[in-house]
């Protein structure tokens, strides 16, 4: 993976070109592929839609091959043609170039594997082979029983280091300042290191030491995890199960970053986003809102 170099520090706005950036989670995409099913598609030309790996897996594993290909189809026509690094990837650029003080471009952020267009090219003609599909399913299913087991070890180690003799905080501004004060995000972000094999190229100390603010994606996706487990406990806010789609919606808004609009129907997503942690300049948007105020209608 190359990264441009330059004198300047690592930037938060990635985002240069003139076309928005808008990214659609699942339930967003669904939306729209129904929307616009069989309707003129010229308004998406206004926005540049973008393509994650996590998404383009969900559309080949949907449940129904007419659903894919529907799916497939939809984004075939409205996007780049391009997708965004895996999760993985893009730990490694953002932790890289913030401790080699390297500037990115929002170039750097696209992976240079062609592989999903033929995996698209497939869906959308309704050829993806069936043990394709049920791979992609059984390994996503292996994932998020590791997230489950994840979440619930760090609300063990929440208990421990954060209770004591008195009761959590009940409301996020008066824990997130607990958390700063313990680095918690910063060992989050190191379990995402190793958890991707990445402890050979970064060490304990690079990771626990470095302001994982200046992480264009990484700190949402991290602040986001730590609020959906708060969440989770909280006696007043219960939204619902641990393993409730955990891994899809964690693995979408590290894409914030480099948005302009995030497009979400789900009620803990736009919860999180909207109202609980910082994601600059990006606009967290139901997609109602967005159909409505972008004169998709």
């Amino acid at each position: 993976m190359q990264i441009r170099k330059v004198k300047k520090s690592f930037l938060h706005n990635t985002k240069t070109d003139t076309k928005p950036k808008v990214y659609f989670d699942t339930n967003a995409l669904n939306f729209f592929c129904d929307k616009f099913k069989g309707r003129s598609k010229r308004s998406f030309r206004n926005y540049e839609i973008l393509l994650s790996w996590p998404l383009v897996d969900e559309i080949e594993c949907n449940s129904s091959f007419a659903r894919s290909s529907d799916l497939a189809k939809f984004v075939w026509d409205v996007s780049n043609r391009k997708i965004l690094l895996n999760i993985k990837d893009l730990t490694f650029l953002e932790v890289n170039a913030l401790l080699k003080g390297n500037t990115l471009s929002i170039s750097d952020y696209f992976d240079s594997d062609q592989s999903y267009l033929d995996a698209l090219r497939e869906a959308k003609n309704g050829r993806t082979p069936n043990q394709t599909r049920v791979f992609l399913r059984a390994a996503i299913t292996k994932q998020k029983e590791k997230i489950l087991l994840w979440e619930r070890q760090h609300r063990r180690e929440w208990f421990s280091k954060f209770k004591g003799s008195k009761m959590l905080p009940t409301e996020w501004q008066e824990f997130y300042p607990l958390l700063l004060q313990r680095k918690y995000f910063n060992q989050i972000l190191y379990k995402m290191v190793v958890t991707y094999g990445l402890s050979s190229r970064f060490t304990s100390e690079e990771i626990m030491n470095l302001d994982y603010k200046n992480l264009t994606c990484l700190s949402v996706g991290i602040e986001f995890y730590a609020a959906l487990q708060f969440l989770i406990d909280s006696q007043f806010k219960k939204l619902g199960k641990p393993d409730r789609g955990d891994l899809p919606d964690m693995q979408h808004v590290f894409y914030v970053g480099i948005s302009d609009y995030f497009v979400t129907n789900d009620s803990r997503v736009y919860h999180i986003l909207h109202d609980l942690i910082d994601t600059k300049n990006a606009k967290i948007i139901r997609t109602e809102e967005f159909y409505k105020k972008t004169n998709f209608s």
